[in-house]
């Protein structure tokens, strides 16, 4: 029984560590994501006519750029997740077993949230760009 327990919890720690490498991955692709909308806009900035239009376009650059940020400390938050997780006291510990699977859980859930906020920033540029007389 306790040899099966160590078993389950090895694979668990393995599915863990696995999916956290995805989930670091994610956020990487998230970061390429981000400095490719950043690029894009920057190459447009000059030509929006109209200061309400630049203060626009400025405040959407400024988020994106904070969401490229926040990917990128994301993927070092997991990175220290992944550490302790190798750790074997932090899973020794049944309470601390389950609040590590709860930070993971919450790590999780906040990727998908920062892949949706980015998601909505692409469409906000691309109709922003929409509306623009000239295309930008």
């Amino acid at each position: 029984m306790a040899q099966q327990h160590g078993q389950n919890q090895t694979q668990q720690m393995q599915n863990q560590m696995q999916q956290t490498q995805d989930m670091m991955h994610q956020m990487t692709r998230l970061m390429e994501r981000s400095h490719e909308v950043s690029k894009n806009m920057n190459q447009y900035m000059n030509s929006i006519k109209g200061e309400a239009n630049q203060e626009r376009f400025q405040n959407m650059y400024r988020m994106n750029e904070q969401l490229g940020s926040m990917a990128g400390q994301m993927k070092n938050a997991m990175e220290r997740y992944r550490l302790m997780l190798e750790d074997g006291e932090m899973l020794s510990d049944r309470e601390m077993n389950q609040e590590m699977e709860r930070l993971h859980s919450h790590l999780g859930e906040m990727s998908g949230d920062l892949d949706e906020a980015l998601k909505a920033m692409e469409r906000l540029t691309r109709r922003f760009h929409e509306q623009q007389p000239d295309g930008y």
